[in-house]
């Protein structure tokens, strides 16, 4: 043997095994993070009508008050169910566990602890971009 060849030692194949373990991990890693991570969307909605007090899409919904619109998701930040709109009560209630929340996203009750999120929008003359 002139010293040029590769030698395969038991440390050797540790330190091939281990590199292939690490990079395996963060590829993993990676790939499992970017499936978790929201990722947003816009959604173009008309504005609602003036005596529309309440606009509700699949993702989120729109309310009108005086001073303006707000723009909140229905997702509940207890486990991400969507909320429900139960006009009898005028409350969001999630079908899940039973959190409530008032037209301004307000917590009022249950497991969720917190308001609703807040959407982000822009306004236009004749309708809404919300980021969901």
């Amino acid at each position: 043997m002139n010293g040029n060849e590769f030698k395969t030692t038991r440390r050797n194949a540790l330190k091939i095994i281990s590199s292939a373990i690490v990079a395996l991990t963060a590829l993993l890693t990676a790939n499992f993070i970017a499936f978790f991570r929201k990722r947003k969307r816009l959604v173009a909605v008309p504005l609602p009508a003036a005596d529309q007090p309440l606009l509700i899409k699949r993702d989120f919904f729109v309310r009108r008050r005086e001073g303006g619109l707000q723009v909140f998701l229905r997702t509940c930040p207890h486990l991400g169910c969507k909320v429900q709109f139960v006009k009898e009560r005028n409350l969001f209630i999630c079908p899940c566990h039973g959190s409530q929340f008032t037209l301004d996203g307000q917590f009022v009750k249950g497991p969720a602890g917190r308001d609703l999120f807040k959407a982000d929008f822009e306004q236009t003359q004749d309708q809404l971009i919300v980021k969901v």
